[in-house]
């Protein structure tokens, strides 16, 4: 057993430091427990290791923490996807998803609110950045019930700019030329609904029997584009 405090401290435990020895894991085919970072899968070691067992029945995928929208962890939570891209490549989903959320490093709401009111008086503004909309706009109110300013608790928004003085103010500057507007960036994007269907369409000829079955669904397709 590893000594307490160092959960680490095991004969059987591994570090990879580099990519090449991070890789290499794949020449196991079983038997192994890999602990990639990038909790929500979007970037990072995470996705080689995605790519080479995700198309494996006898794997488990298991996700820990919060999964944000729009992440590829989501999609995999929600699990209604028969495949998935990583690295340009469709890779199957055929293995077992799991979640548990207790060993998230992140402190949650009630926390937060705590760590804010150990901190009272607060003079100055209390900026919330991080979180879905409906997580924000909750945890802003929870704070204006505690007596806080409303002009003080801050959900910006992309491109936004404030100035903090010592005095205590927060000034929002005017005239920002913006890269997105708000409403356009909650908007559901197109280029994730033409991917997801590039996906849909391949799995399906994958799952057809023969080639004849496979040209009558891309002639389909290809009639119902010349209807529109």
């Amino acid at each position: 057993m590893p000594k307490q405090g160092l959960p680490f401290n095991h004969p059987g435990f591994k570090f990879t430091e580099t990519v090449q020895e991070s890789k290499s894991i794949s020449r196991f085919t079983s038997g192994v427990i890999i602990l990639a970072a990038s909790g929500m899968c979007d970037a990072g070691r995470i996705r080689h290791h995605l790519k080479n067992h995700l198309w494996r029945p006898k794997s488990t995928i298991l996700l820990v923490g919060y999964q944000a929208e729009g992440t590829l962890g989501r999609l995999l939570e929600q699990g209604n996807k028969k495949s998935i891209n990583i690295q340009g490549e469709a890779v199957k989903v055929r293995a077992r998803i799991r979640k548990i959320d207790i060993y998230s490093g992140h402190a949650d709401g009630n926390q937060l609110v705590e760590w804010i009111k150990a901190r009272q008086p607060i003079k100055q503004g209390v900026f919330l950045c991080h979180g879905s909309e409906q997580s924000l706009q909750a945890m802003r109110a929870e704070l204006l019930e505690l007596g806080f300013d409303k002009d003080r608790v801050i959900i910006p928004e992309l491109d936004d700019e404030f100035e903090l003085v010592a005095s205590g103010e927060v000034t929002k500057h005017p005239g920002i030329s913006r890269r997105l507007e708000p409403e356009v960036i909650t908007k559901p994007d197109w280029h994730n609904d033409l991917a997801q269907l590039t996906l849909d369409i391949r799995s399906s000829l994958e799952d057809l029997s023969n080639d004849q079955q496979k040209t009558q669904l891309l002639k389909k397709l290809r009639n119902e584009l010349e209807d529109k």
